[in-house]
């Protein structure tokens, strides 16, 4: 035997230590995802589905708050020039409210197209069009870069599906509602363009994120989920942890903090002071906002799945207050209760159910903040953004289902193996565009709105005063006596069914208009001042009231009333023009009534406006 292998040693085995396995999830995975190759065909094909779906409304006229946003808007009348005005004014501020919206980018559009088109309501309607077409494009390639593994042909299904959507109406075809517009696109844009810099760490796209951002900001305050969104999106589909997931978040917080400091600075208030009446805040006044929310929350997946019918308001009391002893209530509970556990449980997996359950109840939030904090109303247009959620649940839930669960084999060639899928989609597809579309012409003007949805609308107290509305307008103006006396009948009618539903105070100022348009100045007289009981800051009725007092030939009171309208409301030109005519035709400028006539006035009513100094 050699020395070498007399000198041999087995060597002793080692033992390795015991190591824990750790969790997948607990260490970032390093991705190489492959480039992004854009469809722009299929993202143009959205885009234009959209603009075609509301050419329809291109000649609609102001319809609802359309009016206090662009036509009783001082600052937005004055067209550029009105500029530095907007920046310092609460949205609904020459509706005489301080409810601390503050969304300066829709009203600087309005003034831009007033500025070189004039009140042109076609000019308004066509912005929204074509912003919602732009909209639909965004949407697709978004989805392209988050979902980049996904057939491009299921991620066209899911932007049709959203861009179809019947619960848009209100929010395309209603001017105001520009705001949730642009405030969604600038999201969409934040989301897309961040997701790029993500990738590449180009500075530029994170400096035009940021900016995108805060112009979201500028156009509807509840911008602030695309904080949420943006953390969502790097935690899927970027496979970070949690915690680096939320220091992306650090640029896009100074934005946030920019956005309200100057909001503080031009508000003076970060939340408003908005008075809270039966109509629009039932669920604070009965005391009812948890179980209320739920139940609304209930009827959000409704009208995602079904939406049917369709109301340009939801007041009080088209959906009664939630209790624990009511059953929707419970099953809202349920269903949300359901959904956070759901995303949890797949937390780590990160898969198409954890992030379109997280996406629709990160964007569903505001409307149920809405409900929970100030016990506001349920509205289709705060569907507008979780729709998109629900698609992307819909169409991939049911792809899962078909290539997973029923076993279909996996085959290149789409149409074969996703014939079942397409069989459910287009159905739904067809009649989401019919349902739009036949939706659209209701959004004409105000009074074929109101006739549109006053059946379904019954017990809803401000359906029926807008109805009694459309009525009065179309007595004002109707020569045909038979005509004029149903269009009375039916306004008296609707105004009686408001006040039974509720006290509000603007079906009395309706009223008293009726009887003011019939000369009936002492029952006029009665209705206005029933209204400023209720209503104290109703710049209208302390106007209205001194026109009658003029008829009367009562020229003190009304010198007296036209006054207090410009103290209620100094953006109130009318009150404005009627003053200024009293004292240049009749040398009256009454700003205290003389003692022979105060004790006749309304006392609460001085104290509450504080007008008998």
């Amino acid at each position: 035997m050699s020395k070498k292998n007399k000198n041999f040693q087995q060597p002793k085995p080692q033992i390795q230590p015991q190591v824990k396995p750790q969790k997948a999830e607990s260490k970032p995975e390093i991705l190489n995802l492959p480039p992004v190759k854009y469809n722009y065909i299929f993202a143009s094909i959205v885009g234009l589905i959209g603009i075609l779906l509301y050419a329809n409304t291109y000649q609609h006229g102001y319809v609802l708050d359309d009016q206090v946003a662009i036509t009783l808007n001082q600052n937005v009348q004055k067209g550029l020039g009105g500029i530095g005005g907007i920046f310092k004014q609460d949205f609904w501020e020459f509706l005489n409210q301080k409810s601390g919206y503050y969304r300066p980018l829709p009203l600087l559009t309005f003034a831009i197209e007033n500025e070189f088109a004039g009140n042109n309501p076609t000019i308004s309607h066509i912005g929204n069009i074509v912003l919602y077409g732009i909209t639909g494009f965004f949407v697709f390639l978004l989805l392209q870069r988050w979902f980049r593994n996904t057939n491009s042909v299921l991620l066209l299904l899911i932007s049709l599906l959203f861009i179809s959507h019947p619960t848009h109406t209100e929010v395309v075809a209603n001017i105001k509602s520009r705001d949730e517009i642009m405030s969604t696109l600038f999201l969409l844009i934040t989301l897309f363009t961040f997701d790029i810099y993500f990738d590449t760490k180009k500075i530029k796209y994170l400096i035009i994120s940021c900016l995108s951002m805060y112009l979201a900001y500028l156009s509807k305050e509840s911008a602030i989920i695309g904080l949420g969104l943006i953390a969502l999106s790097v935690y899927t589909f970027k496979k970070q942890s949690i915690a680096k997931s939320l220091l992306v978040l650090i640029p896009f917080v100074v934005v946030t903090m920019i956005f309200f400091f100057q909001k503080n600075a031009m508000l003076g208030s970060l939340s408003g002071n908005m008075d809270k009446n039966m109509t629009v805040y039932p669920y604070f006044i009965e005391k009812t906002r948890f179980f209320s929310t739920f139940k609304l929350m209930v009827y959000y997946f409704k009208m995602c799945f079904v939406p049917y019918p369709l109301l340009h308001d939801y007041s009080y009391n088209q959906i009664p207050s939630g209790s624990i002893a009511d059953l929707m209530s419970i099953l809202g509970l349920v269903l949300v209760g359901g959904m956070i556990f759901l995303v949890f449980k797949n937390l780590n997996n990160r898969n198409w159910l954890f992030f379109g359950l997280a996406f629709f109840l990160m964007t569903i939030f505001p409307a149920a903040a809405f409900t929970l904090t100030r016990g506001g109303i349920f509205a289709e247009r705060f569907l507008y953004l979780p729709v998109l959620g629900f698609s992307i649940l819909l169409i991939l839930g049911l792809n899962w289902l078909f290539e997973e669960k029923l076993k279909i084999p996996t085959n290149p060639k789409f149409f074969k193996v996703n014939g079942a899928l397409l069989i459910l989609f287009l159905p739904l597809f067809v009649w989401f565009n019919f349902s739009t579309m036949r939706r659209n012409p209701d959004w004409k003007d105000e009074f074929l709105l109101n006739q549109a949805d006053i059946e379904s609308g019954a017990n809803n107290a401000m359906i029926q005063l807008h109805y009694g509305n459309s009525f009065t307008e179309k007595f004002a103006v109707e020569k045909n006596e038979k005509l004029k006396k149903e269009y009375l009948e039916t306004a008296t009618k609707s105004y009686r069914k408001a006040l039974s539903i509720t006290d509000i105070g603007e079906a009395y100022y309706g009223m008293g208009r009726l009887n003011q348009l019939q000369s009936k100045l002492d029952s006029a007289e009665y209705y206005y001042r029933q209204t400023i009981t209720k209503m104290p800051n109703y710049v209208i009725a302390y106007n209205n009231l001194g026109a009658i007092y003029d008829g009367m030939g009562r020229y003190v009171l009304a010198s007296y009333y036209f006054n207090i309208s410009t103290r209620v409301n100094s953006g109130y030109q009318p009150a404005q023009q009627n003053k200024a005519n009293y004292l240049r035709e009749k040398g009256l400028d009454i700003q205290v009534l003389p003692d022979s006539l105060k004790s006749k006035e309304v006392p609460v009513l001085m104290n509450q406006l504080n007008l008998n100094k």
